[in-house]
């Protein structure tokens, strides 16, 4: 409970990390975009993995068990006609 009391008192706040603060926007941009080229380099050997959506996944799947569904059909009207 006291420590709540210390936060709740801005006077008891502990005291900012001014780099944080103040730092130049363009710097984190060059930072973000550096990550960014360093994930692509490293994920590119992974792409098939990382590309495939389920949405996709589940469309062709659909689509095979719509086909298998059509040939059992056919495979068995075929075996009624004398």
């Amino acid at each position: 409970m006291n420590r709540l009391r210390q936060l709740s008192d801005p006077d008891n706040l502990p005291a900012l990390d001014m780099r944080a603060v103040q730092r130049n926007p363009a710097a984190d941009l060059a930072d973000v975009m550096e990550e960014l080229v360093r994930f692509t380099l490293l994920t590119r050997s992974q792409a098939g993995l990382l590309i495939d959506r389920y949405s996709e996944h589940k469309e062709v799947i659909e689509k095979q068990v719509c086909d298998a569904a059509t040939n059992l059909s056919a495979i068995a009207t075929a075996h009624q006609k004398p």
